[in-house]
């Protein structure tokens, strides 16, 4: 009777381990002809491009198209928010892309350099892999450097940087062109977003090596010639004294449309291939140099890295091996091309 119980417990012990073999031989089964949702994540991620304007805007357009081709190129899908120059709306696409299914990485293009940082811990939180582009993201203006805790890479200019030999460009054309005084008409893009306040300030610092330059006025471009056009009519009809205009640019190409700034001297920043153009011909004194394109295909390029390896990657800028520190003049405009149109 015992030895009968013995063997009754042994065969069910038996089919119990033949039954675990068994189910484990079909889980492995399984999983070689179905892979894992992370499997499939690294080796084509979908990924989220949280743009600040993607819609009528010549500095975005090659940065997004460039970004498009480059996760092509790495079997990654991207999806583009359009936040409209709104830091609000931008806010809410960031939450509606960590609420989306299957998303594995999102490319910041901030507004507001803060706004965006909460959202950043709840992504990496659920495991996606967060990589900021072209605006700072951070407290500093003066650093392409990382700075935000949980981001896998930063591939933006520094700002300060950019605003310093923005404003160190014109000065140097109140004195080519004696402009004494040298009435300066400056136009932001939009006022209050963090790129605009990080250049401003930077070029009133620089301005001060110029005793005899100052800043008269100011208007808003909102990034297109037509609102740049429109915006220093309205300046050269409160100051009629101002002989040189400062700004991104589209807003310079506004300039050179006023029929009111015909003799004003322009000083642009952003490196276009109409700037560079206008360089050449004389009507710009000069142009700082940016490289949207640029931009978006290392952006891309770091995230997929950062989703396919786990790592993360200091702060990037791919402004720091051009000539002359980007800054164009008739000199040298030979030596750019320009990564956008303006």
């Amino acid at each position: 009777m015992r030895n009968k119980s013995l063997r009754v417990c042994l065969t069910a012990r038996i089919s119990m381990v033949a039954a675990g073999t068994l189910l484990a031989a079909l889980a492995v089964a399984m999983a070689a002809v179905v892979p894992s949702a992370q499997a499939r994540n690294v080796k084509h991620p979908k990924l989220v491009f949280l743009s600040f304007a993607a819609t009528n805007n010549s500095y975005d357009a090659p940065m997004l198209a460039a970004a498009h081709a480059e996760a092509r190129k790495l079997g990654a899908t991207l999806q583009v928010y359009n936040a409209n120059n709104s830091p609000t709306a931008q806010y809410a696409d960031f939450q509606d892309a960590l609420v989306e299914g299957g998303v594995s990485g999102i490319l910041t293009q901030p507004i507001e350099s803060t706004n965006l940082i909460p959202l950043v811990a709840k992504a990496v939180k659920k495991g996606i892999k967060v990589v900021n582009v072209d605006q700072v993201m951070g407290r500093s203006y003066k650093t392409s450097a990382v700075q935000v805790r949980g981001l896998s890479g930063n591939v933006t200019f520094d700002p300060w940087q950019l605003g310093t030999l923005f404003g160190q460009l014109a000065v140097q054309a109140c004195e080519t062109k004696h402009l004494n005084p040298c009435n300066i008409g400056y136009l932001y893009d939009i006022q209050q977003s963090t790129l605009d306040v990080a250049i401003h300030s930077a070029f009133l610092a620089a301005l001060r090596k110029d005793p005899h330059a100052r800043i008269v006025d100011t208007g808003q471009d909102f990034f297109t010639p037509t609102d740049g056009e429109t915006a220093v009519q309205t300046m050269m009809s409160a100051h009629p004294n101002i002989n040189l205009i400062a700004g991104s640019d589209q807003g310079i190409e506004g300039a050179a449309a006023a029929s009111s700034a015909r003799k004003a001297v322009l000083v642009g920043f952003g490196g276009s291939r109409a700037g560079i153009a206008g360089v050449k011909d004389g009507r710009w004194f000069g142009t700082v140099a940016q490289d949207p394109a640029s931009e978006g295909r290392d952006g891309v390029l770091t995230l997929v890295n950062a989703i396919r390896t786990g790592l993360k990657y200091p702060g990037q800028n791919p402004l720091d091996s051009l000539p002359n520190n980007g800054v164009i003049t008739r000199s040298d405009a030979r030596l750019f091309k320009g990564e956008w149109a303006g």
